[in-house]
């Protein structure tokens, strides 16, 4: 499945280097059926795009058309 979106690392402004990793996106990306948004803490944005990817792949393997 083709996904598309955006990631990030945010700073909380609590501890120094405290971050907050998030993705938000789409798939197929060809022809949207499904959204996501996957916000970690004390973490950065390839983790959370990893964890959506996993997320949204085993959605994909469930959905009926």
């Amino acid at each position: 499945i083709e996904i598309a979106g955006k990631s990030g690392t945010a700073m909380t402004g609590g501890r120094p280097g405290e971050t907050i990793g998030w993705f938000v996106g789409f798939a197929p990306f060809d022809k949207p059926t499904l959204a996501i948004c996957v916000q970690i803490e004390e973490s950065g944005g390839s983790v959370a795009s990893e964890v959506a990817g996993q997320i949204l792949e085993r959605t994909a393997a469930l959905t009926v058309e």
